[in-house]
């Protein structure tokens, strides 16, 4: 270590120790409470602050009443607040949902009228009755076409049943 280090602190006492009135104690905290955002802790000390001014008869027990009256007051225009608040939310969130689904209707009937004037374009330009692979449309997975007639069904594969009438 290059320097020494700074000695501990030594805290004396400049007075003697007294204790504090409920009247000093309730002045304290009306000042302190005054500096406190609104939360709960201030919530807690307003209370315990009016129970203190009631004991030593700086408040009324009316006033105690009243003030607890406005701050369940407060509370509830707090959840009313938050309430209105979610449900605006839920509506925003249901109109842009109905939106979107309403967009997409949109794009769904233009590509079928994109498609329908693909055909008739195409039906336009190809003899009567001719038909060619491009008007036969998209094949997905799935789709079964019987154009087939040579081939055997498979409901015929040699049970021995006899498809002759009698």
């Amino acid at each position: 270590m290059d320097r020494q280090l700074e000695p501990p602190l030594l805290i004396r006492t400049v007075g003697h120790a007294h204790r504090i009135s409920t009247l000093d104690t309730y002045n304290h905290l009306s000042s302190f409470i005054m500096h406190l955002p609104p939360s709960t802790s201030r919530t807690q000390i307003e209370r315990v602050t009016d129970a203190l001014g009631v004991e030593c008869g700086v408040v009324d027990v009316t006033e105690e009443e009243r003030r607890e009256k406005e701050r369940a007051r407060r509370r509830e225009e707090k959840r009313k607040l938050k309430r209105l608040q979610r449900e605006a939310e839920a509506a925003e969130a249901e109109a842009a949902e109905a939106s979107e689904k309403e967009g997409a209707q949109v794009e769904e009937e233009e590509e079928r009228k994109d498609v329908l004037d693909e055909e008739d374009e195409m039906e336009g330009g190809v003899g009567d009755g001719d038909v060619t692979m491009d008007d036969r449309g998209d094949v997905e997975y799935g789709d079964v076409v019987d154009e087939d007639e040579d081939e055997p069904d498979n409901d015929d594969q040699g049970l021995g049943q006899d498809d002759s009438d009698e």
